[in-house]
C-alpha cells in the first residue's frame, strides 16, 4: 500500500528504527511491537480509509487475524483530505476516534526568547533520561501504577537507543536541575524529519517553554539528518498548535485514528452500539 501522509510515512519510518515489525500488503499495514505488546500505537493496523458500517465484520476479522489475543484494537487510516465527519460510523461503534492536524515546514521561523528563557540540553547523561521520564509521566495523565511508570520507562529506554544510535535526539528545558519541558526530533529518511511529542510539565506550561527546543530540534534535524521537510502531529485545540503555527508549520491533512478496548471479543460484541445494548 501506498503511504500518502507525511505522518504515517514518518510514524511507520520511526517505529521500524524502533524495532518494530511493518508487515506492508497491498490494502493495509500490520504493525507489531514485541518488546512493547502493550504499546497500542505499535500494534496496529494501517487501512486506506474509514470503512463504512457494512465492512466493519470484515476489518475487525482482519484485525483477529493479524494480531490476535489483544485486547485493545488500533485502526489508522491514510486519508489525509478527510476530516472527523468520516469517523463517525466508528465513534457509533463505541470508538474513541482522533483526527490530528499534521503540519509539515522546510525551515522554522525564529521567535523572540522570553524574558526567562531556558537552559535547553540535549537528553544525554543517566540523569537526563530519569528526569525525562518524571516529566512524561507528569504530563501523560496515566494512572499512577507501576504499569504506567513500567511503559514510560520502556519507552524513554528505546528513545534513548535511537538518540545514542545516532536516528534521534531529544532535548530538555531546564530550570535548575529540574527538567520541565522536552522535545524529540527523528530522522527518518528521504530529507525528511519528524518533531516529537512537545511535553510541557502541568506546573510550566504557558511560559513559552517549547519554542527554544523545537527551534534545537529544527536545527538538529537540519545540521545532522539533512532534513528538507519537518513533520509534525498534534490535536488542533492544544496550545501548541498554535505556536507550530506561529513557528512556521503549516497544515498538511488530517491524521485519522481509531481505538477501542475489548475483551478478546467477538465481531457481534465490537459492532454493538449504545442502541442495543
Amino acid at each position: 500500500m501506498e503511504i500518502l501522509s507525511p505522518a504515517w510515512r514518518t510514524d511507520l519510518a520511526m517505529l521500524r528504527l524502533a524495532g518494530s515489525e511493518v508487515e506492508m500488503h497491498p490494502t493495509h499495514v500490520v504493525v507489531r511491537t514485541p518488546e512493547m505488546p502493550t504499546y497500542h500505537w505499535g500494534n496496529f493496523l494501517l487501512l486506506r480509509r474509514v470503512p463504512l458500517r457494512r465492512d466493519l465484520p470484515g476489518v475487525l476479522d482482519l484485525v483477529a487475524r493479524s494480531l490476535p489475543g489483544r485486547d485493545h484494537l488500533a485502526l489508522g487510516f491514510d486519508d489525509p483530505e478527510s476530516g472527523s465527519s468520516v469517523l463517525s460510523a466508528l465513534a457509533q461503534a463505541r470508538f474513541a476516534v482522533t483526527a490530528d492536524l499534521v503540519l509539515t515546514a522546510q525551515r522554522l521561523t525564529p521567535v523572540a526568547p522570553g524574558p526567562h528563557a531556558p537552559r535547553i540540553t540535549r537528553v544525554v547523561s543517566d540523569e537526563d533520561w530519569a528526569q525525562k521520564v518524571a516529566l512524561d509521566l507528569a504530563c501523560d495523565g496515566g494512572d499512577g501504577s507501576e504499569a504506567h511508570e513500567t511503559f514510560a520507562s520502556r519507552r524513554a529506554g528505546v528513545q534513548r537507543r535511537l538518540s545514542e544510535a545516532g536516528d534521534a535526539a531529544w532535548f530538555g528545558a531546564w530550570e535548575g536541575s529540574r527538567m520541565l519541558a522536552s522535545v524529540g526530533v527523528i530522522g527518518t529518511g528521504e530529507a525528511t524529519a519528524r518533531i516529537r511529542r512537545a511535553a510541557v510539565h502541568p506546573e510550566a506550561r504557558g511560559r513559552g517553554l517549547a519554542a527554544g527546543l523545537v527551534l534545537a530540534a529544527a536545527d538538529h534535524a537540519h545540521d545532522a539528518h539533512g532534513a528538507e521537510q519537518l513533520v509534525t502531529v498534534c490535536d488542533p485545540h492544544d496550545p501548541i498548535t498554535r505556536l507550530y503555527k506561529k513557528l512556521g508549520l503549516a497544515p498538511a491533512g488530517r491524521q485519522l485514528q481509531a481505538e477501542k478496548h475489548v475483551r478478546p471479543a467477538t465481531t457481534t460484541d465490537l459492532l454493538r452500539t449504545p442502541a442495543t445494548r
